[in-house]
């Protein structure tokens, strides 16, 4: 039987070599994701968690396909069925944690065949068996190749920079993400007050106005992003928003 995870991947390799792995997998991730989305809207379309060009989930996923699928390689459908399992597993726990973490329910596949509450789903499953078979077997060869051609230092530098960059837009995100969510929860609670004075009523047109501007990025790359603490999509609330704005309503 094929060996699943060898530690000498791990052992083999050094963190220099992951982070520029992590680098270049969530860059191509963002790629191919924008352009799939881009396609789809028919528009440019931003796509990931991120303001910038990086998707953390692919980097994260293809490292954790290196280390523990390339024992594998070479026996196409053990590593197709690893890989199913296994990154489903992932994207079922990522999709868990940031539920719980910005209470956000990010993607929603419940109309999907054999979703698992959502958050997974078989065709999604397909893609990752197939993404496994591919990065293990064609392509991630080549870009071991590339990586070892890199001289260091300026390796180096574009982790220093790279780092920089990750960790200021990751802290920016999260924060523009955790005010969107009281301004949601905020408006939620002015919309049940029978009586409002002038000053709530104009504070509440610039909250709805803010709302707008905030989630229209959000709105693109995830158009089933739910606030479950109030039990609506975003798309939902900024339709709303829209609506009485444009209609001059004072909600």
């Amino acid at each position: 039987m094929e060996k699943f995870f060898d530690i000498n991947i791990i052992q083999n390799a050094t963190l220099y070599n992951f982070i520029i792995y992590f680098m270049i997998y969530s860059f191509i991730g963002w790629i191919v994701e924008s352009t799939f989305k881009s396609f789809l809207e028919k528009k440019i379309v931003n796509s990931g968690f991120l303001n910038g060009p990086f998707i953390p989930i692919y980097g994260v996923g293809a490292i954790l396909i290196i280390i523990f699928m390339a024992p594998l390689k070479g026996n196409i459908v053990l590593l197709f069925l690893c890989g199913f399992v296994f990154m489903t597993i992932f994207e079922y726990i990522v999709g868990y944690a940031m539920e719980k973490l910005f209470n956000m329910k990010w993607w929603d596949y419940t109309g999907n065949l054999l979703n698992i509450n959502g958050r997974v789903c078989l065709e999604n499953s397909i893609y990752w068996g197939a993404l496994s078979v591919f990065l293990i077997t064609f392509f991630h060869p080549e870009i071991q190749v590339l990586v070892s051609m890199l001289p260091n230092e300026l390796g180096q530098i574009f982790i220093i920079i790279f780092a920089i960059y990750f960790i200021s837009d990751y802290t920016l995100t999260i924060v523009d993400l955790f005010n969107l969510q009281e301004k949601v929860r905020s408006l939620e609670y002015f919309n049940i007050i029978a009586e409002k004075s002038k000053l709530q009523i104009e504070n509440l047109e610039e909250l709805k106005n803010n709302i707008v501007k905030k989630s229209r990025r959000l709105l693109k790359v995830y158009p089933k992003l739910t606030y479950l603490k109030v039990n609506r999509s975003l798309r939902e609330v900024v339709n709303d928003i829209k609506h009485n704005i444009s209609n001059n309503i004072k909600m």
